[in-house]
């Protein structure tokens, strides 16, 4: 249901990427259901030998993807509740009576991100994560690594 396309913008100093992420075939926001349930959108910039390249510009992924993934280039789809110090995640009965913060794929809507990389850029590995709970809480009860792959693929650069 998760698909992703990538346009590359040439220039000599840069290489501005616009990723595009929607839900397809789908008539609800994604992930859907109990609402620790997330997606997590990995970018990862690679030169010519296949090693990472550094994010000069555009978002990273916030501490509540885990130590693994935090500062990494991506997005996070999720619906984020807070308790009332402020803290995330926290479970549902803990938090405060605001809304969450909600920024899952919506059915018909197009997410647009850019990400900028320097000029030796050769192609863009993005992998889509879905994940059932929170990395803190399924550390915290010791449940087994809860990561499923739903969409990977390597975009090379175009000339």
């Amino acid at each position: 249901a998760v698909k992703v396309s990538a346009t590359f913008e040439h220039a000599a100093d840069r290489v501005r990427v616009r990723l595009r992420v929607w839900a397809e075939g789908v008539g609800h926001r994604l992930p859907t259901g109990f609402i620790d349930r997330h997606l997590v959108l990995v970018v990862e910039g690679q030169g010519a030998d296949g090693r990472p390249l550094l994010l000069w510009s555009g978002p990273r992924l916030p501490a509540l993807a885990g130590p693994e993934l935090a500062g990494q280039p991506g997005r996070l789809y999720a619906r984020i509740l807070r308790d009332f110090d402020g803290h995330s995640p926290t479970p549902f009965w803990l938090a405060t009576p605001d809304p969450p913060l909600d920024t899952r794929l919506a059915p018909g809507k197009v997410e647009e991100t850019t990400f900028e990389f320097p000029p030796t850029l050769t192609r863009l590995h993005v992998r889509v994560l879905y994940r059932r709970f929170w990395p803190e809480v399924a550390h915290a009860k010791h449940w087994p690594d809860g990561d499923r792959l739903i969409y990977e693929e390597t975009f090379p650069r175009s000339p």
